[in-house]
């Protein structure tokens, strides 16, 4: 269950703050095998867009677009996806039978969670302009704001739709960074239909959230059969690739993810769905790309990469600058399995290698990184 697993992987769960909590439930959702995370928490995720509050003149703003872009993935393949804002507060000592109400939130980020504004710039974020504009339900747009418990020394969290939040007073709201106070008037856990769709309004337990995630009533639908939503789809779901395959690189060989493999079908099942191919747009860590080296990929500093596990032209080094690179500690080395030759075989017979590397393996669920370390041990 989705609140247990959160609240495990830390000592006191309560003690801790927005940050380390959500990206707790990113490293929990990754783990699961209907559900798809990725960060956009501060300059990751920074946007522009025109304020539409009506007492605030039209003017572009900037802001990050949330903390996390959220993909849920039916077993046919139907994809939905919500951008979830994060808040946190320690002071209330929740119980789930006694509803949020209240929350204090970011003036210009509620304005464009709120309204779904286009983005007026998607900046270094590669998202779809129209990704909240386009939207067919409202809950593309959510925030979650996580609370301690007051039963038990765990941390909860209640689930709302942007819409549903309005603000407290009446006085303008400006550019400038200072919270503000706003009323909450979802009915929790009331499932409606909009829009030919089902949408849950709200829920006020993790376990409910995960359970609404998994029928398909969080999020904002892409339809397979409209072009423009298969574009999002093309995005969203590079995007859900590389998401996996970092949680899989930041995890130690002990905590491999039992649903690692299995949800590289899920993602390509999608694909299908909606007459897309992801594996030759693979969307790299934006601080990173991958550079062909003959058999031996590593990586070095640049944004995305255009296709597989390559970055603009072939870039060639000698064998021995190739393998100074296994000694080095802040490297990240990718082996092609196709390449199964006399390169990958020496490497399979070093010691004391320092980087972190992996076999980059390819089969018809997808592609699949392996720890080199654990390869070698089964060979």
């Amino acid at each position: 269950m989705l609140k247990q697993d959160l609240n495990s992987l830390f000592t006191n769960p309560q003690k801790k703050n927005e940050v380390s909590l959500f990206r707790g439930l990113i490293r929990t959702m990754n783990q699961s095998d209907f559900a798809c995370a990725k960060e956009y928490h501060g300059n990751k995720g920074y946007v522009k867009h025109f304020m539409q509050y009506r007492h605030t003149a039209p003017k572009e703003r900037c802001c990050e677009i949330a903390d996390v872009l959220m993909l849920f993935i039916d077993e046919i393949g139907n994809l939905r996806f919500t951008f979830l804002q994060n808040k946190r507060d320690k002071k209330i000592q929740y119980d789930p039978k006694l509803p949020l109400r209240k929350i204090t939130a970011d003036p210009v980020q509620w304005d464009l969670l709120h309204y779904r504004c286009p983005l007026s710039d998607s900046m270094n974020t590669n998202l779809p302009t129209d990704c909240l504009s386009s939207a067919i339900l409202n809950s593309a747009a959510t925030y979650g704001i996580f609370l301690n418990e007051r039963s038990s020394k765990e941390v909860e969290m209640s689930y709302n739709i942007a819409r549903d939040m309005t603000l407290a007073t009446t006085r303008a709201i400006s550019a400038k960074k200072y919270k503000r106070t706003y009323d909450i008037s979802t009915v929790y856990n009331r499932v409606n239909f909009l829009n030919g769709y089902w949408e849950i309004e709200g829920t006020t337990t993790l376990n409910d959230f995960e359970a609404a995630a998994q029928s398909m009533l969080i999020g904002t639908p892409v339809e397979y059969d409209n072009f423009h939503h298969r574009n999002i789809a093309e995005k969203f779901l590079s995007f859900a690739l590389t998401c996996l395959r970092d949680e899989h690189l930041n995890n130690e060989i002990d905590n491999f993810n039992p649903n690692y493999e299995r949800y590289y079908a899920t993602l390509r099942r999608c694909a299908q769905r909606y007459e897309v191919n992801i594996e030759e747009k693979i969307e790299l860590p934006y601080s990173l790309a991958v550079v062909e080296a003959k058999s031996v990929y590593f990586a070095t500093k640049a944004k995305t990469a255009d296709c597989r596990w390559h970055v603009g032209g072939k870039l060639l080094f000698e064998n021995e600058e190739i393998y100074n690179k296994l000694q080095d500690e802040n490297a990240i080395v990718y082996i092609d399995s196709h390449r199964i030759d006399n390169d990958l075989q020496r490497f399979l017979t070093l010691e004391n290698i320092k980087s972190k590397t992996y076999i980059v393996n390819y089969d018809e669920d997808g592609v699949k990184l392996i720890r080199a370390d654990w390869y070698k041990s089964i060979l």
